[in-house]
């Protein structure tokens, strides 16, 4: 839904300037930016799941993934990035790609042999391994401090 026709839209997203935007509410109350591109503005929290971000002040919310190209960063929640987006659920889970596991299934599933869409040993494989060791020590950081995902800011 383009921003103009989204119920009781913030000025500041009102404000913003923006292309092809497909954004909404979600279940939580929060602006749900699912894709097109940020152009300027400042944004002022929410989820963003997908787009482009070119310029702008980012105040607050969640970054789940995207092509960040310029602008400030300032608070906020941000997975590492991948093409397979590693993302920490609030039940502890770390989903890349389709599949879901725990910090410990990932750690046996890396110490193993088996593989998904992407060969061992390859640049892509070393990625995608780094995010997902990123994101079970964000995961151990957050429960060192009893904070959820959803919590961090």
């Amino acid at each position: 839904m383009k921003k103009q026709d989204l119920p009781n839209c913030p000025q500041w997203l009102l404000d913003s300037d923006t292309s092809d935007e497909d954004i909404g509410w979600d279940l939580g109350g929060r602006i749900a930016w699912n894709s097109g591109v940020w152009h300027g503005g400042d944004w002022r929290g929410g989820v963003w799941h997908w787009g482009v971000w070119h310029d702008g002040l980012w105040h607050d919310g969640i970054w789940h993934g995207g092509s960040w190209h310029g602008g400030e960063w300032h608070g906020g929640a941000s997975a590492p990035r991948s093409c397979y987006r590693p993302l920490l659920n609030a039940n502890a889970k770390i989903r890349v790609g389709c599949k879901l596991k725990t910090a410990k299934g990932w750690i046996r599933w890396l110490n193993g042999t088996e593989e998904f869409s992407t060969k061992r040993g390859t640049p892509e494989f070393a990625q995608i391994r780094a995010h997902i060791l990123a994101t079970i020590t964000y995961q151990k950081e957050l429960e060192a401090y009893q904070c959820t995902p959803t919590m961090a800011k």
